[in-house]
């Protein structure tokens, strides 16, 4: 079984939230993991870029390309939350923490492409019933008639 993009990601999530980084004073390198994980995900699921951008830049781009805008206030929980924790040295609260682990799932599990089916071959439905055995019905020859 060759893992999907989707599968590849969700296992990446997982793996950073067993390693328990912010549970170790690590947050930075949480953060810096968790975007990492779901700007590569954006960059090779929409075919667009995301790693080399700004938080305000990728925002902006969730609003203007149509593929992206049902994700956009996932990205707008997970970013932000991210940059604080990077660059400012914030110290979110644990549910954060969870909070923004988990609306890198959804984001993920919400963005699963959809598999088309393909059309199947046009088979002729029989509709007659001639063949069932229901169907049998009795004799209504009457010899006075």
């Amino acid at each position: 079984h060759v893992e999907s993009l989707q599968e590849y990601a969700l296992r990446l999530l997982r793996e950073l939230e067993a390693r328990q980084l912010w549970q170790k004073n690590q947050v930075k390198e949480y953060y810096v993991e968790l975007t990492d994980i779901v700007r590569n995900y954006i960059e090779a699921r929409f075919q667009t870029t995301a790693m080399e951008l700004t938080t305000d830049e990728m925002l902006a781009k969730s609003l203007e390309m149509k593929e992206l805008q049902p994700y956009h206030e996932l990205l707008a929980k997970i970013l932000p939350t991210a940059d604080l924790a990077k660059f400012a040295k914030f110290r979110p609260m644990p549910e954060i923490h969870t909070e923004t682990l988990e609306s890198a799932r959804q984001l993920i599990n919400r963005s699963r492409p959809v598999m088309e089916t393909p059309p199947q071959p046009d088979k002729t439905v029989e509709t007659g019933t001639e063949n069932k055995p229901d169907n049998i019905k009795p004799d209504n020859t009457n010899p006075s008639a």
